[in-house]
């Protein structure tokens, strides 16, 4: 059960930031910090984007995302990954990389949340399994 070790990974990644000022919830995975705050209007999530399931989720698990609450997650990289990453950065810096509006089949759907939403609803059910 692979599960049980990210989980164990995301939760010691999550304490290590335990300081004055912040708090690790394992069981939503969300850094809770006093000292970050976003500027207001950084990265709105308004009501086309709560149309995205990944958003929604986000916005559920970390409802004062505002405040600078971090929601701890894994994500998998692999060279396709890497490579696009890489791209996107050059598109944005250079300013002959033509920006392109198609998307991949590949990267089309996929988000960092899913791994997390994963890991999140087996622990759930491990709990519910230890209280049974």
């Amino acid at each position: 059960m692979y599960w049980v070790l990210l989980c164990s990974i995301m939760d010691e990644f999550g304490h290590s930031f335990e300081t004055a000022g912040n708090s690790y919830d394992p069981n939503t995975c969300v850094i809770a910090t006093e000292a970050t705050k976003l500027k207001m209007n950084v990265a709105p999530i308004n009501e086309d984007l709560l149309q995205n399931p990944h958003i929604k989720y986000f916005q559920e698990l970390n409802p004062e995302w505002q405040k600078g609450h971090c929601l701890v997650t894994i994500a998998k990289i692999d060279w396709f990954s890497l490579l696009e990453i890489l791209w996107n950065t050059l598109k944005r810096i250079l300013p002959f990389a033509k920006r392109s509006k198609r998307t991949s089949k590949r990267s089309k759907g996929r988000h960092f949340l899913s791994e997390t939403e994963f890991l999140l609803q087996q622990r759930l059910n491990m709990q519910g399994k230890e209280s049974n």
